[in-house]
């Protein structure tokens, strides 16, 4: 129950997605390319 335990804690929930969407954008080939620009 892995849902629940990050529902009750929702800032340890955000910090964690945030920092895998930010990682997966800046190790995404595709989008280093648009960074670059």
């Amino acid at each position: 129950m892995n849902f629940f335990r990050d529902f009750s804690i929702p800032p340890l929930a955000i910090m964690a997605s945030f920092k895998v969407a930010i990682i997966a954008h800046y190790y995404d080939p595709r989008n280093i390319a648009l960074t670059l620009h």
